[in-house]
């Protein structure tokens, strides 16, 4: 078999796995712009969205290959210019939709601005909920951090007075 004959089979083999990349690009595509009318959808779209980064490198490759191919055949007019340009901006566009349609955090990184928590006094003889409490209040997200956080710790503090009074009391009893 010639250089010629094989480079011919390897551009055929070429196109073929570009063309099946794409073709799984193209479903996935389906997936997000069927997503805003048809919520069922979405756990497929998880799924397939997931392969999609390893798609674009594989259709990048495959491109790739074919370009030398033809280069090889010394038939570059047949490379479709224009191809990657349309597959890049369907994975961008899987992607603004598949991140648009995410649920909101209830905080996100930007929401809080400045949060001071403090107790006054020792944490061993301060009690659960009678701790003095200061927090900055720039916004509503602020206090309900600050909140949250006097419960953890006042609920820490209320275990560690538990724990050390049944070891003081397992200590008496064994006396």
């Amino acid at each position: 078999m010639g250089d010629v004959e094989r480079d011919t089979r390897a551009k055929e083999r070429t196109i073929l796995r570009r063309d099946g990349v794409v073709a799984r690009i193209h479903h996935i595509h389906q997936l997000a712009t069927n997503l805003a009318t048809n919520q069922a959808v979405r756990p497929q779209l998880a799924v397939a969205i997931q392969d999609l980064d390893a798609l674009w490198a594989s259709f990048e490759v495959e491109n790739n290959d074919l370009l030398s191919i033809l280069s090889n055949l010394n038939l570059l007019t047949e490379f479709p210019v224009g191809l990657d340009v349309e597959i890049r901006s369907l994975v961008v566009e899987i992607k603004a939709v598949w991140n648009e349609a995410q649920p909101a955090l209830g905080v996100s990184v930007g929401t809080v601005q400045r949060v001071t928590y403090e107790t006054t006094g020792d944490n061993s003889s301060t009690s659960a909920g009678s701790g003095g409490r200061k927090y900055t209040e720039n916004n509503q997200t602020d206090r309900q951090i600050a909140e949250f956080l006097c419960q953890v710790t006042d609920r820490q503090i209320t275990e560690k007075k538990i724990a050390r009074t049944v070891r003081l009391r397992t200590v008496k009893y064994r006396n």
